[in-house]
């Protein structure tokens, strides 16, 4: 008796663990995905691994019952940071998802930030696990778990804040990186964020 419940438990975790990792995604992930593959991979993109990488990240860092609110949140960051994957002095490399670690930063230049993490599947992994553990917060602090504008606007308080000390002009000039340092920008994130969550989300049959 012993062994037959303890084989009912066995084949019950791992029911329960099948059904974590491999959940079927729904129309609004893949309208995601998509949005990633047209921008990402070529010919208008350079990594033909795109949206494989997309979709481990959302898979590695958000919860089964959210993706299908987060993955489109997560595309729409991707096309409004639009950071560069090109080399210098083209491009910054791996920052298409505008993740900066402050680690990383120049000692005496905010505006000259080093690259982390230094990869694209990194950069979405880091983006889709940030856009989680506020939508966490938000819902924990009371908010509307389906107001996604009001979502959008929380998550902006953090994910790019507007006067942050990466958006002020370099101190040094020219900066380090020898890479012109964009500032004043992250007023625009969230304009730009909702611009491209509803294009996602308002395609087929998703929202």
């Amino acid at each position: 008796m012993k062994v037959f419940k303890l084989l009912l438990c066995v084949l019950l975790f791992l029911t329960l663990n099948i059904n974590m990792t491999s959940v079927k995604p729904g129309p609004c992930e893949n309208n995601a995905r998509e949005a990633i593959e047209k921008h990402d991979t070529p010919p208008k993109g350079n990594n033909p691994k795109a949206g494989e990488e997309f979709t481990d990240a959302i898979d590695d860092n958000v919860k089964a019952a959210d993706r299908e609110k987060l993955a489109p949140v997560v595309a729409a960051i991707r096309h409004a940071e639009n950071g560069s994957n090109g080399p210098p002095p083209a491009g910054r490399p791996h920052e298409e998802y505008g993740i900066l670690h402050d680690k990383t930063t120049h000692p005496n230049c905010s505006r000259c930030p080093g690259h982390a993490p230094d990869t694209y599947r990194g950069q979405a992994g880091w983006c889709a696990a940030t856009v989680q553990k506020n939508y966490d917060r938000y819902k924990n602090a009371g908010g509307d778990p389906n107001d996604m504008k009001a979502y959008l606007k929380f998550l902006g308080a953090r994910y790019c804040p507007v006067d942050a000390d990466n958006d002020r002009p370099c101190e040094l000039d020219p900066c380090p990186s020898g890479i012109p340092q964009p500032h004043g920008i992250n007023a625009h994130w969230l304009g730009n964020v909702s611009k491209y969550h509803k294009r996602i989300i308002d395609k087929g049959n998703c929202n």
